[in-house]
C-alpha cells in the first residue's frame, strides 16, 4: 500500500515553478530572477517564505544572490 503524498511546502512549489522557467530558457544565465517582493505579492506568501524560495534556487545551484542587485541565473558549469 503506497503512502499518501505529503503536499509541498509553498517554498519547494514556487522554487520548483522557477526551476522550471529557468531549465526550459524563460530566464537566461546572466538574467535577473523576481525579487523577494515580487515572488511574496505575485504567490501571496510572505517575504520569510519568498526568501526560502531564493535561499532554495541557490542550494540547487541555479541562482546568485548579490546583496543590493538581486538574484541572477547562474550559467551552468
Amino acid at each position: 500500500m503506497s503512502q499518501p503524498r505529503q503536499p509541498q511546502p509553498p517554498y519547494l512549489r514556487i522554487a520548483g515553478i522557477i526551476r522550471d522557467q529557468i531549465e526550459h530558457g524563460e530566464y537566461v544565465p546572466g538574467d535577473q530572477i523576481p525579487s523577494m517582493a515580487k515572488i511574496s505579492n505575485e504567490h501571496g506568501v510572505s517575504r520569510g517564505t519568498a526568501r526560502r524560495v531564493l535561499l532554495q534556487l541557490k542550494e540547487w545551484d541555479l541562482i546568485e544572490i548579490t546583496p543590493g542587485w538581486g538574484s541572477f541565473v547562474k550559467a551552468k558549469a
